[in-house]
């Protein structure tokens, strides 16, 4: 019956009115793949065949053998504009017939196949280009659109071939500075200044820029996009799910432009400790709770948009959530660094892996701060640090390599600002663990003994090292202040004096009665201890220069303010916090105190600075990272998370030709083989 069908095709093209869309409707029929590799033997004749032109000498043409494709275009354009316009209008609809049918776009290799069925040996790329049947595949694209609105929901499949997998593998293996991940929203136009200075940032930390397009709606792209993946050897505009390596993922997964919660459910999805990087015009972070946390953290990444907010629907209800996706869009990007190679990580062979971390365009600089640095079309800049914001600190469980490792990256950001009175400020997080009143051990005696025998029971002596901390942080620099934001644990400081829990141990006597005194006062007990030391314990020798905020405490310029006062355990009128408080309640902060990291746009939670594992914390479920928040002078916010022993990948790293484990990095094509769409499947609850 096929082959009748076939025989039946290529009479219906022999035929002078050639009637391709019937072709592409019997090919849906008859073929459950996309055809690859089809080779054609280019035949002028048949080119002439495609108008309905039997003798080259109709158009003008005395040797076909000598004219080439573009020639015997033209000649039809001129000598009959109605078989051109006619045969022009058949691949349309032929287009847009398979678009329908299938839920992708034809390949150049489709239409190859369709021209055979119908028995002409045709090569579809010798149709495009400019003075060509269509300028370009994005004006054939455009043109079906236009006269076939169905085809809206099929995906664009030239953004999608295997030469271009084969090159974005390439790209992400051969880029020392590793990967830019941004996205683009159909119907919208690409930010210029924004894109000119990703492309000079890209430029100069070699690394490659890749373009996923927001739930996979490539039907109203701006142009330019195209321009830039076609001439640009860093940019690759892509729709197909990109495998870095073994923990990191570009995924493919369809969020629309416009969700408001675009991480809802997505924690449950994918292998553990691989994370996901999805597609949408927001700026969010998401640390998973696994099983394997220390050893492979598990983040769920958005990537902001390199397109400007352009929300308009045309229903009246659609008003609302324009509005709030104009506000939530974010031009920005995810870089995911490259990291230094190391032979064993945990005991593990395990090659290289990426830093990530978010890039957020400042529109009255044109351009990104990336570690200290403003990157602008032009040139770069060294900007003034205003504040970093340490992970939950906790004096007395702290992991010391980590704040060693701290000490170098803020004199690097210190250094930045140059000979100026500029301050940096250093802001603290559950500063004091609070170990010697941790009311969650007062029933655990073993524990309480083991405490007691290495002298982490003295309150004062635990004060004293804290005191000591701020001190070695005000040593780095005579220009850093440091800010203690009040926080649950040295509050438990507060409660304990409340209790009068000294009773029932007579050896804390007196430093309790100092305490509530000052507390009676007005003082606060913990700011009161660090200030003039206990029991002849340490304290704060520059005090002056330690800030405990009162009130809000923001830092940026007026229409970029960061509130960093509040540390994230409260939340409104005497509720639980959380990061959605924050958004509701703040134009901009950072917060700690939930030690995983989370981001929603401009409003940051960062993770913690303490051991990961602890007595209270072993078993079950963690996302628990060591992280920091950098805010620049122009209020844009970074997020720095350590790793491999380092925040930031170190100057004249070459990754070595072991950074990617065999395999990787893997292109998986988003374009299933029709046979997947050809299915009846699930009943669709929003249809």
């Amino acid at each position: 019956m096929k082959y009748l069908a076939i025989v039946a095709l290529i009479l219906i093209a022999t035929h002078k009115s050639f009637a391709l869309p019937q072709c592409a409707k019997r090919l849906a029929q008859i073929t459950d793949v996309h055809v690859e590799n089809i080779e054609i033997n280019h035949s002028r004749s048949d080119l002439l065949k495609l108008f309905g032109i039997e003798e080259p000498s109709e158009v003008g043409i005395e040797n076909i053998s000598q004219t080439s494709s573009a020639e015997i275009i033209n000649k039809v354009r001129e000598k009959n504009p109605d078989a051109f316009e006619s045969a022009k209008k058949d691949i349309v609809d032929s287009y847009a017939e398979f678009s329908k049918d299938k839920g992708v776009t034809p390949l150049a290799e489709d239409m190859n196949y369709i021209f055979k069925l119908t028995g002409l040996e045709i090569d579809f790329e010798k149709l495009i280009g400019p003075g060509k049947m269509f300028e370009s595949r994005t004006e054939l694209y455009r043109l079906v659109l236009k006269t076939h609105k169905s085809v809206k929901n099929a995906v664009y499949s030239e953004l999608s071939s295997p030469k271009k997998r084969k090159r974005i593998e390439q790209a992400v293996k051969q880029a020392k500075g590793g990967v830019i991940v941004t996205s683009a929203v159909n119907g919208a136009y690409v930010n210029k200044d924004a894109m000119d200075a990703l492309l000079a940032l890209a430029e100069r930390k070699d690394a490659i820029i890749i373009i996923q397009v927001v739930n996979l709606e490539t039907y109203a792209l701006d142009p330019y996009l195209e321009k830039l993946d076609s001439e640009n050897k860093r940019v690759f505009l892509s729709i197909d799910e990109v495998r870095l390596n073994e923990y990191w993922n570009i995924n493919n997964t369809k969020i629309m432009a416009k969700q408001i919660n675009t991480l809802m459910g997505l924690e449950r999805l994918w292998e553990r400790g691989t994370s996901q990087i999805i597609a949408s015009p927001q700026l969010r972070t998401k640390s998973v709770p696994t099983k394997d946390n220390t050893l492979f953290p598990h983040y769920l990444y958005t990537t902001g948009a390199i397109t400007d907010p352009n929300y308009a629907g045309k229903l009246y209800v659609s008003k609302r959530t324009d509005s709030i996706a104009a506000n939530d869009h974010v031009v920005g990007a995810l870089y995911l660094e490259k990291t230094q190679y190391t032979k064993s990580n945990f005991g593990l062979d395990i090659a290289g892996n990426f830093h990530p971390r978010h890039l957020e365009f400042l529109p009255e600089l044109k351009g990104f701060i990336d570690d200290g640095i403003l990157h602008t079309a032009a040139n770069t800049l060294k900007v003034h640090t205003d504040t970093i914001v340490l992970g939950d600190l906790h004096e007395g469980v702290t992991e010391q390599y980590i704040l060693q490792e701290l000490v170098p990256l803020i004199k690097k950001y210190r250094k930045y600002t140059g000979n100026t009175n500029k301050r940096l400020k250093i802001v603290l997080h559950d500063a004091w663990d609070g170990v010697p009143l941790n009311h969650h051990n007062k029933d655990k005696s073993i524990l309480l003994a083991k405490l007691a025998s290495e002298g982490k029971l003295d309150i004062a002596k635990s004060i004293g090292k804290m005191a000591n901390t701020i001190n070695a942080i005000l040593e780095i620099d005579p220009y850093i202040d440091v800010v203690m934001v009040r926080s649950n644990h040295p509050d438990w400081l507060v409660k304990w004096l409340q209790s009068g829990s000294y009773m029932r141990y007579p050896h804390t006597a007196q430093l309790y009665n100092e305490l509530a005194l000052a507390a009676t006062k007005g003082q606060d007990p913990f700011e009161y201890a660090l200030l003039n030391g206990i029991n002849g314990g340490a304290k704060v020798n520059k005090y002056k220069r330690v800030v405990f905020p009162q009130g809000s405490f923001k830092v940026g310029p007026e229409h970029r303010p960061v509130e960093i006062s509040e540390h994230g355990d409260k939340g409104a009128n005497g509720a639980r916090g959380s990061i959605n408080s924050f958004v509701r309640g703040t134009e901009g902060s950072v917060h700690g105190h939930f030690h995983g990291d989370e981001r929603n746009n401009r409003n940051v939670q960062v993770g913690t600075l303490s051991l990961k594992e602890q007595e209270f914390n072993k078993g079950g479920f963690s996302n628990w990272s060591h992280s920091i928040a950098v805010i620049s002078e122009h209020g844009d916010i970074q997020v720095l998370i350590f790793d491999r022993g380092e925040f930031i990948t170190q100057p004249n790293f070459k990754p070595t030709s072991k950074f990617f484990n065999e395999g990787f990095p893997q292109v998986t094509p988003t374009i299933k083989p029709p046979s997947v769409y050809n299915g009846a499947g699930q009943i669709d609850q929003y249809k």
